[in-house]
């Protein structure tokens, strides 16, 4: 775009001196802001398009704050992390947190059931070696717990499930494995397993064990 305007001797309006004159030296840089802020600013307090300085802000501190709304499913708990740490837990509904940077949501489903599957050949109390499976049904019921207390909830949980059944298997010989006391392996395995999920304070309950 050409600075020159046409008509007017090709003049360069920010090369000129006092009284219209073209000066010997560069551009005094105050008279440039000067010029600049008259053109862009305006004289009477107002931004781009004529809209007022003060009303420009409000307006974008108002979508900005308007960002901060957010909506909980009834399946859902939304963690609220302030800084990155812990600020809270909200239920369903409408909520309002403070927009980025400040704070960020992350909603984690606590209502749908969820399971994992395992299989392993363990010894017995008779040294025998035998494969048995087991599949453990659980969910989340505290949303920050699972979020903050440990990288990797499921993979915490599968370990607690191998670990215990072990445990547990360890006490039967091969027969009582493999014959009538199945029902009690998985009752206590599915104890064990809370009990160590607890101690890690993971957010997650064993619902069911098979």
């Amino acid at each position: 775009m050409a600075w020159n305007e046409p008509g007017n001797n090709n003049r360069d309006p920010w090369s000129q001196g006092p009284g219209g004159k073209r000066g010997d030296g560069p551009p005094d840089p105050l008279e440039l802001l000067r010029r600049l802020r008259a053109r862009w600013g305006g004289r009477d307090g107002k931004g781009l398009g004529g809209v007022p300085v003060a009303l420009a802000v409000a307006l974008l501190l108002l979508i900005w704050l308007l960002l901060g709304f957010y909506t909980v499913d009834e399946q859902d708990r939304a963690v609220v992390v302030r800084m990155g740490a812990f600020a809270r837990t909200d239920g369903p509904g409408l909520h309002w947190h403070l927009p980025p940077p400040f704070e960020h949501v992350k909603k984690i489903n606590v209502g749908n059931p969820r399971q994992t599957s395992l299989q392993s050949e363990l010894f017995t109390k008779d040294q025998n070696l035998v494969d048995v499976g087991l599949t453990l049904q659980f969910r989340i019921v505290s949303a920050e717990d699972n979020l903050f207390n440990v990288e990797s909830p499921d993979d915490t949980l599968r370990a607690a499930a191998e670990s215990a059944l072990q445990k547990v298997v360890s006490g039967y010989t091969v027969d009582e494995v493999l014959g009538d006391a199945q029902g009690a392996i998985a009752n206590k395995t599915r104890a064990l397993v809370q009990e160590i999920l607890d101690g890690y304070h993971c957010g997650l309950q064993v619902t069911d064990a098979s």
